[in-house]
């Protein structure tokens, strides 16, 4: 059983339950004491969760980059997309404004899965980075890293992503030290449809 701030406010406090805590954090042991219990951030936070409509070129995920967290992951779950092995498309945000130019970089190796062949691509300012890979063959679910986004340093994502004909693995940095508090997720062609993109943060 996990006993949240939220759900343990309603208990007396007392020997094992510590006074104080946050919503969200959760009460776990301090020592090997008895009854020695503290309020403890979880190494992993749910920021937000944002629903991919139907049809769209785009989603943009706002507000979501603060000072709170240094590095974040993003978790993209039950897509669909009507283009074949196309590769996702990482932009950073400052509101609703995309950066679309100056200074990226993405280095990573594809493997074709039909013909077993390895490519190393390296790219320079295409103006995006490369975060995944999807496929129509069936829904699409990925989770990629994002290194930085609001210290006012370069951006950095990890590539770790196969659809039905690549497999991708591999690193991104945007050479750009704005912080950023949001970003958008487009496919290299054609329109995703349904399922959620999700926002987690790491305990500092």
């Amino acid at each position: 059983v996990i006993l949240t701030a939220t759900v343990v406010r309603y208990l007396e406090v007392g020997p094992g339950v510590a006074a104080g805590g946050t919503i969200g954090q959760v009460l776990t042991k301090a020592s090997a004491t008895d009854y020695a219990t503290t309020w403890a951030t979880p190494a992993l936070v749910r920021i937000k969760t944002e629903t991919i409509g139907s049809g769209v070129a785009q989603v943009q995920i706002t507000s979501v980059f603060s000072s709170a967290y240094d590095n974040y992951l993003i978790q993209i779950a039950g897509m669909t997309v009507s283009f074949n092995a196309g590769a996702l498309r990482f932009y950073p945000m400052v509101g609703s404004t995309p950066a679309t130019s100056g200074g990226y970089g993405n280095v990573f190796y594809i493997i074709n899965g039909a013909g077993g062949g390895l490519t190393n691509a390296n790219t320079g300012n295409l103006g995006y980075l490369e975060c995944g890979s999807a496929t129509t063959a069936s829904t699409n679910s990925l989770s990629f890293p994002v290194y930085g986004p609001y210290r006012a340093e370069y951006t950095r994502v990890n590539i770790d992503s196969a659809d039905n004909n690549y497999l991708r693995i591999g690193a991104g940095v945007f050479r750009n030290s704005t912080q950023y508090d949001g970003f958008q997720i487009t496919n290299s062609s054609g329109t995703m449809t349904g399922g959620t993109i999700t926002v987690y943060g790491y305990a500092k």
